[in-house]
This record gives structure tokens, C-alpha cells and sequence, in this order.
């Protein structure tokens, strides 16, 4: 499918930034990186007013979501969404092995705040279990950022199926992130040092 027409009129709202394209999610959406002085990331594809919604609601929380800077519709009837950068890298980008017991820590670190998140004033539902929280919906190692000097998280991307569910969801992603083979520098001892932060026991390091 030819991509340069339909964006075409975010090319020209955006004129003097260099167009990366990152890639197609697991969703279908197309992704670039727009930089400039203050990079920007651009997603267009189907159903992406959600994300859109949901990136407004985390904005009243200090979370790191990217701040939604513009979004709507195409000419085409996709949607597209803007926003700011996390800073950092992302869990599925490569890290020395000294450092992966860290980072599988702090994304377990990070989950136990996230689901702090008020419950009763989430307006987006889920599947609820025994254990409602606020869930990310797709907490893999690529949707989490870090910063490479404090190895600690800087935020989350691709909340698009945020919602209220059960706790169980996010840890159990996470997991299979971890030991599932796609991410093969981590393995099942990275898995259960997240699972001893996303609870808050065993924790090394402080915030």
C-alpha cells in the first residue's frame, strides 16, 4: 500500500523535520520519528482515537506517557496521532548483560506505580478480574523506556489498550516479554526479578 499520499498533509503541517519511518506495530499502524529540536512521533492507522483518549487521561498522572500534541483523521479515514518522545531506550533495545537484571527491575518498579492509578476514575473498561487496576494493556519490554545512565523508567508508549483489568494481565504480558524468545538477552531470572518489583518485594534499588 503506497504510504507517501495519504500523509501528505501531516508532511506539509510538519514541514522542516526529517520523516524516519520506525516501523508497523503489531496493530497495523504505521510509525515515524520526526526529528527536530524536540522530536515528535507520528502513528497513523485504524482505531487510534483510543490511544488518543487515553494519552489525555495519563497526562493528569506523572507517569511519562507522551504528551499528545495533535490528532484526527486523514483524507483516507485513518486516524493519526502525535506526539513527544519518551526520552531514553527502550527494554528490547540491546543492554549489557550487567545491566539486565536492573532494567528488568525498574520495568517492575515502574508496573507497581502504574497500577496506582485510580481504578474508579479510569473511563476506559476492560476485563476486570479478582484484582482490578489501571492497566497498560500491552506492557512489553519494546512499550517501556528507560534512561541508559539512572537505569531507571522514563515512561511508556502504545497505551492504546489501557483500561481497568485484572493486575494479573500486565504481569503475565511482561513475562512472556521476558522469556517468550523475542527479547532472547533476558530469560527467566530477568522474569523473576520483575515479578519480585511488580509486587514490591526484593527491591535493590531506590527511586
Amino acid at each position: 500500500m503506497c504510504m507517501s499520499e495519504p500523509i501528505e498533509e501531516l508532511r506539509t503541517r510538519y514541514r522542516g523535520r526529517t520523516w524516519a519511518p520506525v516501523g508497523i506495530g503489531e496493530s497495523g499502524a504505521h510509525v515515524w520519528r520526526l526529528d527536530g529540536a524536540a522530536p515528535l512521533y507520528v502513528k497513523v492507522g485504524a482505531g487510534l482515537a483510543r490511544e488518543a483518549n487515553a494519552l489525555a487521561w495519563l497526562a493528569h498522572f506523572d507517569l511519562g506517557a507522551p504528551e499528545l500534541v495533535d490528532n484526527g483523521q486523514l483524507g483516507d479515514g485513518r486516524d493519526y496521532l502525535v506526539t513527544t518522545a519518551v526520552p531514553g531506550r527502550s527494554g528490547a533495545e540491546p543492554w549489557p548483560a550487567s545491566e539486565r537484571l536492573a532494567v528488568a527491575e525498574a520495568v517492575g518498579r515502574y508496573l507497581a506505580r502504574f497500577h496506582t492509578l485510580p481504578v474508579d476514575r479510569c473511563p476506559f473498561r476492560g476485563e476486570p478480574g479478582g484484582d482490578p487496576v489501571v492497566s497498560h494493556g500491552d506492557f512489553m519490554l519494546p512499550n517501556v523506556i528507560l534512561d541508559p545512565l539512572t537505569l531507571t523508567v522514563t515512561g511508556v508508549v502504545d497505551v492504546g489498550s489501557l483500561g481497568v483489568a485484572d493486575r494479573g494481565r500486565d504481569v503475565d504480558d511482561m513475562v512472556w516479554s521476558l522469556t517468550g524468545g523475542l527479547n532472547p538477552q533476558y530469560g527467566a531470572v530477568h522474569a523473576e526479578r520483575f515479578r519480585e518489583a511488580a509486587a514490591g518485594r526484593g527491591l535493590l534499588r531506590r527511586e
